[in-house]
């Protein structure tokens, strides 16, 4: 019986709990943040989000929170996409120059507070990552969320809440809790907590000696989860403890637990289904490669021969690369600044060759460091860089060097593998890979890659570049000059011979059938000019010619008729010559006969009157 009477409360106590849920958010205010940067790669990020709470029909508003330079911000085009708060941007810190992009959500939340009317007629704030997809409403009181008790993901990889870090960190160790991904918080506890976010943030950030892994939990090792444990270490000084959920989210690849349906995906991790996958970050993990090395080069370079890692040398912690001396940041306060072990910064570049499992680990470091120098403006100069314009233009490699230098990968440097053009090669060395990154001639031959800029020599049939010199006038004594003038003809020639061959592939009209129909389109053009007597005008009627046909063959057949034999055109000038001197004698024939005319007429009437005057003078 007593059996009976508490399973009948039990099941009246479950049908009234939506009723009391709802009650309970009766009159709760509730909003939505989210934090971004400038940029395509957030904007698609954000149009997902937005997309899927939408369709959640999450309550409440949502604002993006969006973090920009003033020089990003003059040329963004996104500021539609939602409503969105434009907040300052920390990526570089204004007091201590760090490049932390991710504390500008901490930032982002503090901005808002202060800021944000919205911030005033708000209860609770559902705070998410843009790389999120929702799958249904988040509503703070129904997860259980409380205040003083803010509801969050469990994130078992903050190691750093049971070690040395939060002693260091936090006057409370023992109140932090492992958490990240989603936040449900009363506003009340936002506001106390978002300046300790912050500045625990900055705290963590500037702690370079406690980045290791084995302290952290960050496989890079690089403090780039500051910011979660700048969340965590200040919600343990405001004295919050969490409602920790390890349901409500989870990443896509990974398996769910048996009836759960997480309302949260979180996509930060590469992830596949049969030969599809999509990360958000790089190609490794959008191509299937089953290789164990892997070749990377510029798009302005010659392949003379194969490249292959065992005649060099390359092994896992060892790539091969070509010696890039400019690189002088390497040596000075650049890497002091972008790394933390300058020691092993390698002036390299060009050709990379790298294992696999070096590069997986490697590329993302390369991206962020590559973000970092070039956000570095202070440091652009020229005596700091090497670089010749002092604008940055080489941030990318040193963002490789850096890199490389953060996980010690010591670089095997060979001189043997890539050389510019115009460059003396050394002696007997057989190069695989033309760089015609600079300017490069013989005699009054050059190219500069620069000068074709925006000339579309891929798409206009049969152009090509100027071509080089024969190699058999090279006739130099210095045998260095001779074969670096030999080498930059084959470079020449090389890429003109690629362009004959994919204008081959693009089934271009045959040459000779150009020249055919060029030579009948000079015919008719020399045709009017013996209509049109001068030469001036048939020189405008070949140009009316030319300009009615399309504009692909329009420069091959002005060269075309440019290039009319001088026979031919001699013999139209004479024809011309011979019609002028007929024309002359046939005007001096004509003046002749009109002044002897005039003179036998005077003659007459002379004559006349002569007559008349002595017929009249009998009559005086």
């Amino acid at each position: 019986m007593a059996a009976a009477i508490v399973g009948t409360v039990a099941v009246v106590l479950l049908l009234l709990y939506p009723a009391w849920s709802s009650a309970a958010g009766e009159g709760q205010r509730l909003h939505t943040l989210f934090s971004v940067e400038c940029g395509d790669y957030f904007d698609w990020q954000s149009v997902g989000l937005l997309h899927s709470l939408r369709k959640a029909r999450q309550p409440g508003g949502v604002t993006r929170l969006l973090s920009c330079t003033e020089d990003q911000l003059s040329s963004y085009r996104g500021l539609g996409i939602g409503h969105t708060l434009e907040v300052p941007s920390f990526s570089r810190h204004p007091r201590t120059g760090d490049w932390y992009p991710a504390i500008n959500k901490p930032a982002g939340v503090v901005h808002w507070l202060k800021h944000s009317p919205e911030a005033d007629n708000v209860d609770w704030v559902v705070i998410l990552d843009a790389d999120q997809i929702v799958r249904g409403p988040i509503i703070p009181w129904e997860l259980g969320a409380e205040k003083g008790k803010p509801f969050a993901a469990y994130y078992g990889y903050l190691k750093g809440c049971d070690n040395i870090l939060a002693q260091l960190h936090t006057a409370h160790p023992e109140f932090c809790d492992k958490v990240g991904g989603i936040l449900a918080i009363h506003i009340d506890d936002l506001r106390a907590l978002a300046p300790l976010w912050l500045s625990k943030t900055e705290e963590v950030r500037q702690d370079k000696s406690h980045w290791s892994t084995n302290i952290t939990g960050d496989i890079y090792g690089m403090g780039w989860i500051s910011e979660m444990y700048g969340y965590s270490f200040g919600a343990a000084e405001a004295g919050l403890r969490h409602k920790i959920n390890d349901d409500i989210m989870i990443y896509p690849g990974y398996i769910p637990r048996p009836g759960i349906e997480p309302l949260i995906l979180h996509y930060g991790l590469p992830f596949k289904v049969g030969n599809w996958s999509f990360t958000v970050v790089h190609w490794l993990n959008h191509v299937q490669t089953d290789a164990e090395f892997i070749v990377i080069l510029d798009a302005d370079m010659i392949m003379r021969g194969p490249i292959t890692p065992w005649e060099y040398g390359a092994k896992r912690g060892h790539p091969v690369s070509t010696p890039y001396e400019y690189l002088i940041g390497c040596d000075n306060i650049l890497a002091k600044i972008h790394t933390r072990n300058p020691s092993a910064c390698d002036k390299v570049g060009g050709v990379i060759i790298m294992h696999i499992d070096d590069l997986r680990r490697f590329a993302l470091l390369w991206l962020h460091k590559s973000e970092e120098v070039r956000a570095d403006k202070a440091h652009y100069a020229t005596n700091i860089t090497g670089d010749i314009y002092g604008s940055g233009w080489i941030s990318e490699m040193y963002g490789y060097s850096f890199a490389a230098a953060e996980i010690n990968l010591r670089h095997i440097i060979r001189k043997d593998i890539m050389i510019y053009p115009g460059y003396v090669p050394l002696p007997g060395v057989k190069y695989k890979v033309f760089h015609y990154g600079l300017r490069f001639g013989v005699g009054n031959w050059s190219f500069d890659k620069a000068d074709w800029r925006n000339t579309d020599v891929v798409n206009t049939c049969w152009v090509k570049f100027p071509e080089p010199p024969d190699p058999a006038t090279v006739m130099k004594e210095d045998p260095d000059a001779r074969e670096r003038d030999l080498l930059s003809i084959e470079c020449g020639r090389a890429l003109n011979k690629a362009l004959y061959l994919h204008h081959k592939r693009r089934n271009c009209p045959r040459l000779d059938t150009i020249h055919i129909k060029s030579n009948k389109i000079d015919q008719i053009s020399t045709a009017k000019k013996f209509e049109r007597v001068t030469h001036e005008s048939s020189q405008s009627s070949n140009r009316a010619n030319i300009g009615s046909m399309g504009a692909v063959r329009k420069k091959i057949v002005e060269r075309a008729i440019a290039t009319v034999s001088p026979v031919h055109r001699s013999r139209r000038f004479t024809r011309s010559s011979r019609m002028w001197i007929i024309a002359v004698w046939v005007l001096s024939i004509i003046v002749f006969l009109m002044v002897i005319s005039m003179f036998f007429t005077d003659r007459r009437r002379s004559v006349s009157r002569h007559r008349a005057s002595r017929s009249l003078k009998p009559h005086v």
